[in-house]
């Protein structure tokens, strides 16, 4: 993988981690609170899992990236 794919991944593993995540107070807003202590469990593994497993990879091969995406967030927040 060269940077510019790695820059692809991350950016699309990001935004789909944060799409999953977003359900998280649509869940809370308009479920029973059982089901959604269940579906917030499975909310924060799926993301849980695009970190590790994704972006994960990706941060060890091109350590400057992560670094990069972290001064990112930082600096101008998620985005949407």
């Amino acid at each position: 993988m060269d940077e510019e794919l790695a820059r692809i991944i991350i950016g699309n593993a990001a935004r789909a981690a944060r799409h999953v995540g977003d359900l998280a107070p649509l869940v809370k807003n308009n479920c029973k609170p059982e089901v959604y202590n269940d579906l917030k469990r499975g909310i924060g593994t799926v993301v849980y899992d695009i970190y590790e497993s994704i972006l994960g990879p990706v941060f060890r091969e091109f350590p400057h990236l992560k670094d990069e995406f972290e001064r990112n967030i930082e600096r101008y927040g998620a985005g949407s």
